[in-house]
């Protein structure tokens, strides 16, 4: 069988699946995780019930990978991976402007209440949703852990604990944010970097980190 055409069937795979994601995670966002039908969701991915149980087993199958579609990115994107750690300044500073500039929490993506509702509900969500939490924790753990050893961050830190810290300012921000509790990002990611003693500089992506006692306003 030729290559190219087996090539083929396979991005077309990846394709439906990637679509079935993007139209849960709408109408999941639009309408919360019990409402929508799958043969909704499967008409505006524009397929069959056919190709979404090549994909995904079951309803319950199908809401934890629309999760851990937005949490492994969001992962990827803000904290970086073991094979690639980010220096902890870059993380924080990083985080600290998708807030500020409206990119988290994700616009139009399932909201942490339904989140922890599916959890309660379903072990299996629960346990994969907890992996990825672990996973980020874990990163961060790493990145500090590469900051120490450089020099840049206080030997005497515990790194994990930071891991364990970081996400719950992630969680906590998430909540205040739709509660419409007022808070200061930049002010919080400045205090953040001051515990850990990280020298203020430039991130690798140009923008500056947070400054002690300089943009301490809300949201």
């Amino acid at each position: 069988m030729p290559r190219r055409a087996t090539k083929g069937r396979a991005e077309a795979s990846l394709e439906t699946r990637e679509a079935l994601l993007r139209a849960g995670m709408t109408a999941f966002a639009d309408e919360g995780l019990d409402v929508p039908s799958l043969d909704s969701i499967c008409e505006r991915a524009g397929f069959t019930r056919g190709a979404f149980y090549v994909h995904f087993k079951d309803r319950q199958d199908f809401i934890a990978a629309v999760m851990d579609s937005l949490t492994a990115g969001f992962i990827d994107s803000m904290f970086g991976s073991k094979d690639q750690p980010s220096d902890i300044t870059e993380i924080v500073t990083r985080f600290a402007t998708a807030v500020t500039q409206g990119k988290y929490p994700i616009p139009g993506t399932v909201r942490l209440h339904h989140v922890l509702d599916a959890c309660s509900r379903d072990k299996d969500i629960r346990e994969r949703r907890a992996s990825l939490y672990r996973s980020a924790m874990d990163v961060v753990g790493h990145s500090v852990r590469e900051g120490q050893q450089a020099g840049t961050v206080r030997r005497e830190v515990e790194a994990g604990q930071v891991g364990v810290l970081m996400l719950a300012i992630v969680l906590g921000i998430e909540v205040l944010t739709e509660l419409k509790v007022p808070f200061g990002t930049m002010g919080a990611a400045a205090t953040v970097l001051d515990l850990l003693r990280v020298p203020t500089a430039e991130a690798s992506d140009g923008t500056k980190a947070p400054a002690a006692r300089k943009g301490r306003g809300k949201r």
